[in-house]
């Protein structure tokens, strides 16, 4: 996964707390009727919340310590505006607001108001590389 590869590189542009316990995330996933693609499930396992390239945070399972922030927390408040119940927020900042769509394992980036993609991508991977990753590349180097 390239967003695990450049953090290893880049430690100083990826503040994160711990990943969450793959038994946690199956406890939760369940208790909150998600349905999660591998790459996410991975993704948290390897980092909990925190944020990329200054600017950008992704949303882990897990509560981030400072804000109490998680995807499930961001996305009950973003339901509270009217996204749909099939997204799941796992990203936000200037780079907008990135949802897995849980019906169809798709990652979109959605307008925040109107909650429509403007992007879609077949995994984490794709969206990392070709939406936020393509942003920041020369701006921090990365090769």
């Amino acid at each position: 996964m390239k967003f695990l590869e450049d953090k290893a590189k880049h430690q100083a542009l990826f503040q994160f707390g711990p990943g969450a316990n793959e038994d946690d995330i199956h406890r939760i996933v369940a208790d909150n009727k998600l349905k999660i693609s591998e790459d996410i499930a991975v993704l948290w396992a390897a980092v909990g919340t925190g944020t990329a390239f200054e600017t950008e945070d992704i949303f882990s399972i897990g509560s981030d310590a400072t804000t109490g922030e998680s995807s499930i927390s961001v996305t009950m408040w973003y339901r509270q505006k009217g996204l749909p119940v099939d997204y799941l927020v796992f990203h936000r900042g200037l780079g907008g607001l990135s949802v897995l769509n849980m019906k169809n394992q798709c990652i979109y980036v959605i307008d925040e108001d109107s909650f429509s993609p403007t992007h879609a991508f077949l995994s984490f991977d794709d969206w990392y590389c070709g939406h936020l990753r393509s942003e920041y590349r020369e701006r921090y180097g990365l090769a």
